[in-house]
């Protein structure tokens, strides 16, 4: 149940620090990610409707999963990054965004 939060969590990150330009460019990612899993076994009630998945993850999406251990996309102005590590001894995953300098 709390993936559901984490989802939610991420997938607002990730508007909130990209422009309007790049979430265009990553919207496939936020919306896999904003996609309840499959295996959910309660009701849901999204207020939005939810995007069509791709048939495969993509390799974002892959790594949000913690399949595997990274994920890079350079966007227009930024650069985004997943990445699965272990904090305080817990398997996490961090997504970065980082400025492109000009």
């Amino acid at each position: 149940m709390d993936g559901l939060f984490a989802r939610d969590i991420a997938k607002s990150f990730l508007c909130v620090v990209t422009s309007e330009e790049e979430r265009k460019a990553i919207g496939g990612l936020i919306g896999e990610i904003e996609q309840p899993p499959a295996n959910l076994s309660t009701t849901l009630i999204v207020r939005q409707q939810l995007r069509r998945l791709p048939v495969a993850p993509s390799p974002g999406y892959w790594t949000f999963l913690g399949e595997q251990a990274h994920y890079e996309q350079g966007l227009a102005g930024s650069q985004i990054r997943l990445e699965n590590c272990v904090v305080n001894g817990d398997a996490s995953i961090v997504i970065y965004r980082e400025s492109r300098r000009k």
